[in-house]
């Protein structure tokens, strides 16, 4: 882990309020939003010096869809699951084992839903009718296919 040193900048009142604008859009704080611009400005792996909910959310911004998005958490050591009660649960990977709620970090359910155009993969958003499915007996039994 690198060693982190408190600097101070002097910036434009203009370019800060940027900086703020910018990080919030991200879902990081200003620090975690400048360390990550800087180290992809130099070409350096920097963030995996970024704590792990900044990372996570980092995966979340720069993903383009569902896959995308398992992708690149995968790739920081986590990923998404559906709990049973239909909200996402951030796990580790490869292990699978249930962290915390997706939202806890800053990943909301219905937003990236919004975002990609697209409910979470094997998710329905709505129950299904009663004439979609197998045909019924009379009494309410499924009928043998």
């Amino acid at each position: 882990m690198a060693e982190h040193a408190r600097i101070y900048v002097d910036l434009p009142k203009e370019l800060l309020l940027l900086v703020g604008q910018s990080a919030r859009r991200a879902g990081l704080g200003a620090a975690d939003y400048v360390a990550s611009v800087l180290a992809e400005a130099a070409g350096v792996a920097g963030r995996s010096d970024l704590p792990a909910g900044a990372r996570i959310r980092l995966a979340a911004r720069e993903a383009s869809d569902w896959f995308d998005l398992q992708h690149r958490l995968r790739a920081v050591g986590f990923v998404l699951r559906l709990s049973g009660d239909d909200r996402l649960v951030l796990c580790l990977w490869p292990e699978d084992r249930p962290l915390m709620a997706a939202s806890a970090v800053g990943l909301d359910f219905a937003d990236l839903a919004l975002r990609f155009r697209a409910d979470f993969p094997g998710h329905l958003s709505c129950a299904l009718p009663a004439s979609v499915g197998p045909p019924r007996h009379p009494d309410g039994a499924p009928r043998a296919a």
